[in-house]
């Protein structure tokens, strides 16, 4: 059995990156033989380097790793879509093919593949769209973005074989819209424990990144790694932590790895909150790493990001947050509560509760026996709910 998984991801970067790495191990583990083809954008020498056999990029690596301006991205994926053109007419007896970001153009190209060579044809739904939950669109690339979309929902979704989607949200919402079309619920995160517990071990202090010392403090250490792109959670986070840093005089270092969003937005809202001195911002680091950063921290922060995109998601960092073994401390969204129990393996409040949430920040602050065990039953829901063996089960099951 042959499939193919098509990406728009800066891998391996990301927690979509990640998801789709634990796919094709998931796949081959099954004896299905895998390819990953990213469309775009353009690698890194650093990031070809660091991915696996199985990973093909549409573009050339550049030297250079920059973001790159939406125009750039606009032009590199038009240069994606002939390569990916050119890459399908080479692959024979494929049986499947898994797309993982709504764009019309790389779903045209794809169903018209499928539907010629009788190719099941998968959709992989992570979240709901921005774009179409936004209300202003100021620039042209905004508006070819909401537009996609738009063309993609009604042109694509309803004529693939099997969509996929992470959260109940997201379930509901298209068997109202598709009644006709096969939709299934499918992990959000998928883990593999023995290789997170072997990267555990992997010395960050070789990374040579701009403020890594922070890990070496003995203050209390909290963390969040992910996006950054709707800020409502993060602020809500930074102003209870100011509570406690400012009013109450508790000591303990918060450390952000922001991949997406306006990272310069969250700098000036700590100033504001005059806790600037108490921040450390990092650059990303490869995935393999992240495991052995969760040792050196002991609380996980999980915010939400808005309200819509926040209930329609799942966030990808909950089965690595679990595996770690730390305590987690977030608001209820999305299908958290169906992993995260409050008291047992986190810390959970309603959003906007101030009050509770910071109840539950000062009892981890204080209480290390507590995180610990919130911790301890954090793995084993980890290695329960999140398998990747298990979870790929599912896409499977389709053929």
């Amino acid at each position: 059995m042959k499939g193919i998984i098509i990406g728009e991801v800066n891998y391996p970067i990301g927690s979509m990156s990640i998801r789709m790495r634990m796919w094709a191990k998931g796949f081959i583990k099954n004896n299905v033989h895998i390819k990953i083809y990213i469309v775009a954008p353009r690698p890194s020498m650093h990031a070809l380097k660091n991915s696996e056999e199985y990973i093909t990029f549409a573009l050339s690596a550049t030297s250079r790793n920059i973001k790159i301006k939406p125009i750039v991205y606009l032009y590199q994926r038009i240069l994606g879509l002939f390569s990916l053109y050119k890459f399908l007419r080479q692959e024979n007896n494929t049986n499947f093919v898994i797309i993982t970001r709504p764009n019309i153009l790389i779903g045209s190209i794809l169903l018209f593949f499928c539907k010629k060579n009788k190719i099941n044809f998968f959709f992989d739904k992570g979240d709901e769209n921005a774009r179409l939950i936004d209300k202003k669109t100021n620039t042209f690339i905004g508006y070819l973005a909401k537009l996609n979309q738009v063309f993609f929902n009604k042109y694509i979704i309803p004529k693939v074989d099997v969509l996929f989607v992470v959260s109940s949200y997201l379930e509901n919402k298209y068997k109202i819209l598709y009644p006709k079309l096969r939709i299934r619920r499918c992990l959000p995160t998928l883990i593999d424990y023995s290789e997170f517990v072997q990267n555990q071990k992997n010395n960050i202090f070789e990374l040579q990144h701009k403020g890594i010392e922070i890990f070496k403090s003995m203050k209390l250490k909290v963390f969040y790694a992910g996006s950054c792109e709707r800020t409502n959670g993060l602020f809500f986070f930074l102003e209870n932590a100011t509570k406690l840093l400012i009013h109450e005089r508790f000591s303990f270092e918060i450390i952000f790895i922001l991949v997406d969003g306006d990272t310069a937005l969250v700098k000036k809202y700590c100033e504001k909150l005059s806790i600037s001195e108490h921040v450390t911002f990092l650059n990303p680091v490869l995935p393999k790493y992240m495991p052995a950063i969760y040792n050196f921290v002991d609380i996980l922060v999980l915010p939400e990001q808005g309200t819509i995109i926040a209930n329609a998601g799942f966030p990808g960092k909950t089965g690595e947050y679990l595996a770690s073994g730390k305590a987690i401390l977030s608001t209820i969204f999305s299908d958290l509560p169906d992993h995260l129990i409050n008291e047992h393996n986190a810390m959970l409040s309603d959003i906007g509760d101030s009050e509770t949430y910071t109840k539950n920040f000062r009892r981890l602050i204080i209480d290390e026996e507590f995180r610990l065990f919130l911790g301890r039953n954090a793995i084993e829901t980890a290695k329960k709910d999140f398998d990747y063996k298990q979870g790929i089960l599912r896409y499977i099951e389709e053929l």
